[in-house]
């Protein structure tokens, strides 16, 4: 099994420190539909805001991503048809005399399949973590840094956009990774290639698969932009078609409407970024989805 481990940049010297959270959490911040929430419970769509508990799996369908909001500061983000797992949530002190200000985030995730980028804020930076995620074979140990991936059948693809790493992997000699868009490749039953640099147009490239394609459906929870899909005066019909779209992916809501005293139940996906992401989402339903005539409003 590959290990890396990030060691950190940033050592604040200030006499206050930001605090991490009493309690450590993982948040769904923003993403782009089909995605879901899977657990012992079962499978919902997901939702803007949405806190994700431990065992909790994460699935982004064909053009879905997915932003996630990590409480000390830093951000997880999933490309298309990407599975993601939760394993471990625990905020600890190093020794019983340690305040809340020097606790440490710590977290275990697995990406399964699909591209990832971590990124760590400038404040966040301050914070101390330790966080693992797990590829296929290939566990990335998380100081404090920027870090894109890839985990396939075939290999597991890192590339290192900051900070400084070891590579470990069993019967390999230990690998120190401290240039921007160093390049490590660990086919599998191979032996891992030699260290490489990466084309800074190809790393562009690559990020675009983690990133949310602006205007184009994007859902955050302070989204002011609600489209709607149908509208139908049988109640029972409407929730027939929210329960169908939650199984695809698409977390929607029942909005009654009394117009010239015939109540309507109207199916809505709410929490859309701007005008043009409904606009987009509302266009591309009839294709997607099978709804003629999707509407927005902004509420």
């Amino acid at each position: 099994m590959l290990k890396i481990v990030y060691q950190s940049l940033f050592i604040s010297f200030l006499s206050i420190s930001i605090a991490v959270a009493a309690e450590s959490t993982v948040t769904v911040e923003a993403f782009q539909a089909p995605a879901w929430k899977q657990n012992t419970q079962g499978k919902i769509a997901l939702k803007p805001g949405m806190t994700l508990q431990k065992n909790d799996k994460i699935k982004t369908g064909k053009t879905a991503k997915v932003v996630l909001r990590l409480s000390e500061g830093s951000h997880i983000k999933l490309g298309e048809e990407s599975t993601f797992l939760l394993n471990e949530l625990s905020n600890t002190a190093e020794n019983v005399n340690q305040t809340q200000n020097d606790s440490i985030f710590k977290s275990a995730v697995q990406v399964l399949a699909g591209a990832f980028r971590f990124t760590t804020s400038k404040l966040g930076k301050r914070n101390k973590r330790n966080i693992d995620i797990r590829l296929v074979t290939a566990t990335v140990g998380i100081r404090g840094t920027d870090v894109w991936g890839r985990a396939t059948p075939e290999q597991d693809f890192i590339c290192l956009l900051e900070g400084k790493i070891t590579v470990n992997r069993d019967d390999e000699p230990e690998v120190t990774m401290a240039d921007p868009l160093s390049l490590y490749v660990a086919n599998r039953n191979k032996t891992a290639e030699a260290l490489s640099v990466a084309d800074e147009q190809v790393v562009a490239k690559l990020a675009l698969e983690t990133e949310l394609d602006q205007g184009k459906g994007i859902i955050l929870e302070q989204g002011e932009y609600t489209v709607y899909l149908l509208s139908s005066t049988n109640r029972n019909d409407a929730l027939k078609t929210q329960k169908k779209l939650d199984q695809l992916g698409y977390a929607t809501s029942i909005v009654e409407a009394n117009i010239k005293n015939q109540l309507w139940h109207r199916v809505a996906i709410k929490n859309f970024a701007s005008l043009a992401d409904a606009r987009y989402f509302a266009e591309n339903a009839k294709q997607a989805l099978g709804f003629d005539g999707a509407w927005v409003i902004k509420l």
